[in-house]
């Protein structure tokens, strides 16, 4: 992945990180929102660190497909946000 690709997914990062801190400032205790915070710090950690992501740490990204199931219906912008976070995260 080039540095513009790594450049991009970071500010899809930040974006998603203030969605999902506002969302859970009015759902705390909403558990896709929690999931997603916790695997968006995961991500953001990874790649402002420029650590190589081994294909275990892929394979635990799941907020792709955590975002169809459960925030498609109701919020189909943020979902598609997450999935597109998680596919690009898995092609570093």
């Amino acid at each position: 992945m080039t540095n513009s690709a790594i450049d991009e997914l970071k500010k899809l990062v930040y974006r998603a990180q203030k969605k999902t801190e506002d969302r859970l400032k009015q759902y705390s205790e909403y558990g896709p929102y929690i999931h997603a915070k916790s695997q968006l710090a995961f991500i953001k950690n990874k790649i402002e660190k420029s650590e190589v992501v081994n294909e275990e740490e892929k394979r635990s990204i799941n907020i792709g497909i955590m975002a169809v199931k459960e925030l498609d219906a109701s919020e189909p912008e943020y979902a598609r946000l997450l999935m597109k976070i998680s596919t690009r995260f898995k092609e570093l």
